[in-house]
């Protein structure tokens, strides 16, 4: 196992990317009550991809600079694999001949849709290359301004409980992510100790439970994804939850030495390359959904030949593309 990388991050982002391509599986079979449930609670996933990608900055103690090359290179990682990825969308669309959908594709382009296509993780993302370093700052440099940040953006998120705003949430969803790494950083700080990280789980189961109390005084739906767009206390308390039962699992994978001896390889790979598999099993998601084929293989067969089918493609599309411009990787280093 490389001594260079933090296993438990590794098996986080390994575990999203799993529940990410679970959910885009099963979302086609929702009539089904016991798959609507298993959709419905396996939604952690943006909470554990936002948690990894701040972790290698949350657990410095130094600052690094911030500078306009580094930010350059960090938008380059984000845009180029998206615009492949919408090129690749029109090519699917025209091999299933769907062109009903390449209107949305031209607004892709700029990221100005409004809905909940694949660009809002994009804008998301583009959103935490600011607000990480930024949060960062604040936790080691001035406590102050750190807290009344945390104020403001955990009460933005209880606020969202019932009140949505009209505008795109595109344009909202920053500050209830605020109070999420603003909550991140502390966790990570504690990374390491058990009794903390448990004493986190009972703050956030807390706030879960409050956060369901205020939503139940409203006519507004507890289903996750409605919690989502933009992200609510409900949502973020459950992404919190979420990652430390994550936490949990792994500590007793590594404590019956089961996760370093046999599958730690499967979920480096998984985590070096989620961003790219993001991407991938979307397209396959729509190849097999245009032309009807899903239907046929039922919601837990769909999810294995899109993980599996998506992890092949990328082998393939690694040796030929990404060796030479290396565009694809999400390599975390700690």
């Amino acid at each position: 196992m490389d001594a260079n990388r933090n296993g438990a991050i590794d098996f986080l982002r390994g575990m999203a990317v799993i529940l990410m391509v679970l959910v885009h599986a099963t979302a086609y079979f929702l009539s089904d009550p016991f798959v609507h449930k298993v959709w419905d609670y396996t939604h952690i996933i943006v909470p554990l991809f936002v948690y990894c990608s701040a972790f290698a900055v949350f657990s410095q103690n130094a600052i690094k600079p911030f500078t306009f090359p580094s930010l350059f290179k960090r938008f380059k990682r984000l845009l180029l694999p998206y615009y492949l990825y919408v090129f690749g969308f029109i090519g699917v669309a025209l091999i299933t001949r769907s062109t009903s959908q390449l209107g949305n594709s031209v607004t892709s382009l700029i990221l100005l849709g409004e809905g909940r296509d694949v660009g809002w993780l994009v804008v998301l993302f583009s959103y935490l290359v600011v607000l990480i370093p930024t949060i960062h700052f604040l936790y080691l440099k001035n406590k102050i301004l750190y807290a009344m940040l945390g104020y403001v953006s955990i009460s933005v998120a209880f606020l969202f409980l019932v009140y949505v705003p009209e505008v795109s949430f595109r344009l909202t969803m920053w500050l209830p992510w605020t109070a999420f790494l603003w909550a991140s950083i502390l966790i990570v700080r504690m990374e390491k100790t058990g009794r903390m990280l448990l004493g986190a789980g009972m703050i956030a189961l807390i706030v879960f439970i409050i956060s369901w109390d205020l939503r139940s005084l409203t006519d507004l739906s507890f289903v996750l994804t409605e919690n989502k767009y933009p992200p609510n206390s409900l949502y973020l308390s459950y992404g919190i939850l979420g990652i430390l039962t994550m936490y949990g699992v792994f500590m007793l994978l590594e404590r019956i030495n089961l996760y370093r001896t046999h599958i730690h390889k499967v979920f480096l790979f998984l985590s070096k390359h989620s961003y790219a598999l993001f991407f991938i099993h979307f397209l396959l998601v729509k190849f097999f959904v245009d032309l009807k084929i899903h239907s046929l293989m039922g919601p837990w067969w769909f999810f294995t030949v899109l993980l599996g089918g998506s992890s092949v493609i990328l082998v393939i599309f690694e040796k030929v593309v990404e060796k030479r411009w290396g565009l694809l990787s999400l390599d975390v280093k700690k």
